[in-house]
């Protein structure tokens, strides 16, 4: 009966060797599909190791030749001097602090190497030796004695084993909740097979021929795995939504069911005033779904988090939206100038184009009829419209660049005296069609401003056109230049219709002009701005319009 139950017991062990194979293989083929990390890549050496231990272990068992046992167990011996490195590395690639060098992994693999080679050699007996059969309930068990070569494996084995334990348990204070369980379930997985097996082999010695140790280590295989393997992945997961978490630029809050303060990255405790001290209180969840920080823009966003059908909490996300309100701003202004610009050019070009179409047409058709004087006469109606034209499109193209924001002001001290003569000069022709004369009116002499000289020049160019435009024929335009209080002033008075001060306010204001009218007082508007100045517009003594402009006379351009 003893005998019976002793042979059961043989044919149990030799099926848990099978078992341990499968299981020790499908779990070396799972992390070997997990590689992106090393742990796994390790891992995945040290199952298929112990998968092919288990495997001899079961063929050894099996056939019943000693010959073939032999040869067997040999090349058993092969994978078996393998597997306390590959021990090693997997501690190593999960918690030591840096990656082993290749020069260190040669050294390391110098035994294991040896050892190999013997047992592939015909000096196999130097690790191996003195082969018998043991008969054990009609089972032939094959013995053998440790050779010399077994010894120096077996304290190699140790040591490769113990000092990966020592430096986990030197650095156990500063690693990581995750790092130490992990570390601590893995050398439980490790050590408790060999515990089986020497206490199985210290009741029954023969059971140390059975390998008991492959068999056990199957069942300690998951462990293993979930230690190194899966909590490998949670620790990256987990510090990568930390990572995201704390960096974000946006305010991120977790509240429990009933609004209490759950967790908050580093930006929310920044703007909230939030501290380890606020957990487990009310949140203020009364704040407007737009608010402003120090200039910063946030727009709140909320999202139940739900277990099933039941509600564990709330994420409050208040996303920072000013980069992107910025954007819109600038396209709605670029799309703001792009509509100006059609609006503008389509009707002041075509209306260009057809004037000059017109006075070359009636050229053409009186040029044999008309005297010297009147052919002149209308050659100067179709230069001055031509100029015009040309004009107009200069200042359209200089505004819309200083709108886009490409023309930049270099501001001096420039005499302000030579800068109305260019101008008067270059308004002549059309002053002389109207028959108009430009009353310049200055006190002092030698008066400065400080600012640009184009930006400068635009300016009294577009004020003067103005006035020429609507000047009737034979009229005075007054142009007054003197210093007030460190300012410049500049003033431009005509004797037209005039501009009421409710279609000025709307043009400064608005930026609105449908045609050339209100174009130049937008040019003159925008670039005293970047010249620190202001332009001023009321009735005249003679009822036209009355344009002042201040600009600093000494002063930097902020």
């Amino acid at each position: 009966m003893t005998e019976f139950y002793l042979g059961s017991f043989l044919i149990f062990f030799n099926f848990l060797h099978w078992v341990s194979a499968l299981t020790l293989g499908g779990l070396s083929i799972y992390c070997l599909r997990q590689s992106r990390f090393p742990a796994a890549r390790t891992m995945s050496v040290f199952l298929a190791l112990a998968a092919a231990w288990a495997f001899m272990a079961g063929l050894i068992f099996v056939v019943p030749e000693m010959t073939d046992k032999i040869i067997l167990n040999r090349i058993k011996m092969v994978f078996v001097h393998f597997i306390p490195l590959s021990i090693f590395l997997v501690f190593a690639n999960y918690h030591f602090e840096r990656s082993l060098r290749k020069i260190e992994l040669i050294l390391l693999a110098i035994i294991p190497f040896i050892g190999a080679m013997l047992n592939l050699s015909s000096w196999y007996e130097a690790v191996i030796t003195d082969y018998d059969f043991l008969e054990v309930a009609t089972f032939n068990i094959l013995t053998f004695k440790n050779g010399p070569w077994y010894y120096i494996h077996d304290i190699y084995s140790r040591l490769l084993i113990a000092a990966p334990i020592v430096y986990f348990a030197l650095t156990f204070g500063r690693s990581s909740a995750h790092v130490r369980s992990s570390m601590m379930l893995f050398s439980i997985a490790i050590f408790l097979p060999f515990v089986a097996d020497s206490i199985a082999v210290f009741y029954a010695p023969f059971l140390r021929f059975i390998q008991i140790t492959p068999a056990a280590m199957a069942f300690m295989a998951a462990f293993m795995v979930f230690a190194i393997l899966r909590r490998r992945i949670h620790e990256v997961v987990h510090y990568a939504h930390k990572m995201v978490f704390e960096e974000s630029d946006d305010l991120v809050v977790v509240l429990d069911p009933e609004g209490y303060l759950l967790d908050y990255n580093q930006t929310a405790a920044n703007v909230f005033e939030l501290s380890s001290g606020s957990l487990k209180t009310k949140f203020n969840t009364q704040i407007e779904s737009e608010f402003h920080h120090h200039g910063e823009i946030y727009l709140r966003h909320s999202r139940s988090l739900k277990d099933g059908r039941t509600n564990v909490g709330e994420v409050v996300h208040f996303k920072n939206i000013t980069a992107q309100r910025k954007v819109i701003q600038e396209l709605n202004e670029l799309n703001r100038v792009k509509t100006l610009l059609l609006g503008v050019i389509g009707h002041d070009i075509q209306s260009h184009q057809s004037s000059l179409a017109l006075l070359a047409e009636n050229l053409s058709q009186t040029a044999l009829q008309n005297t010297r004087e009147d052919l002149q006469a209308e050659a100067e109606h179709i230069f001055q419209c031509a100029r015009e034209g040309i004009e107009f499109v200069d200042q359209t193209l200089t505004w819309s660049k200083a709108q886009l924001g490409r023309t930049h002001i270099q501001a001096t001290q420039i005499q302000i005296t030579p800068l109305i003569g260019q101008v008067i000069q270059f308004l002549t022709p059309a002053l002389q069609v109207k028959n108009l004369e430009v009353d310049v009116q200055q006190k002092e002499v030698g008066l400065e401003c400080f600012g640009d000289v184009f930006s400068i020049g635009v300016i009294l160019r577009n004020l003067l056109s103005n006035a020429i435009k609507w000047s009737p024929d034979h009229s005075v335009i007054r142009l007054r230049v003197y210093c007030v209080e460190g300012e410049l002033l500049i003033e431009v008075e005509d004797q037209g219709p005039g501009l009421s001060e409710e279609s000025f306010r709307e043009i400064m204001n608005n930026g609105i002009a449908q045609n050339s009218n209100g174009l130049g007082l937008l040019l003159c508007r925008d670039f005293l701005k970047l010249l620190d100045g202001q332009l001023i517009c009321r009735r005249g003594s003679q009822g036209g319009c009355l344009f002042t402009v201040r600009l600093p006379s000494s002063q930097k351009v902020s």
